[in-house]
């Protein structure tokens, strides 16, 4: 082969990878995909973090608490997925005020669960 025709082939070539690229690129950002590549790789416990939602009373209860999985966020300002982590913490108490309790039980059985390390010092 006459080294016109290798080069024409390597080019065509390079030019036909570059456009299936540019499209598995295009559709992948119109799918979404490519916001959440963004973040890759996300910051250690926010894996796939979906903020739990609180209600009025939810926020009351973790008002002035901390995360307990070791960052130094408050409990209303963390979304960390760890285990003990701010998602865990949030959840358990829809559960408690679900539950019946009142705000100030809950406090008290996330105390007795997640030890004195969830209060904030000065508390």
């Amino acid at each position: 082969m006459r080294p016109e025709t290798r080069r024409g082939i390597r080019t065509a070539s390079g030019a036909a990878g570059l456009a299936l690229f540019a499209g598995f690129m295009g559709g992948w950002a119109a799918g979404g995909g490519l916001a959440d590549a963004v973040l890759f790789p996300p910051p250690a416990g926010h894996e796939g973090s979906a903020s739990v939602r609180l209600s009025e009373a939810g926020h009351r209860v973790a008002s002035g608490l901390k995360c307990v999985c070791g960052c130094p966020d408050l409990l209303l300002a963390c979304d960390c997925q760890n285990v003990r982590g701010a998602a865990e913490v949030k959840r358990y108490i829809m559960e408690l005020l679900a539950n019946g309790r009142s705000e100030s039980e809950a406090r008290v059985e996330l105390v007795n669960k997640y030890g004195a390390a969830i209060q904030r010092v000065g508390r």
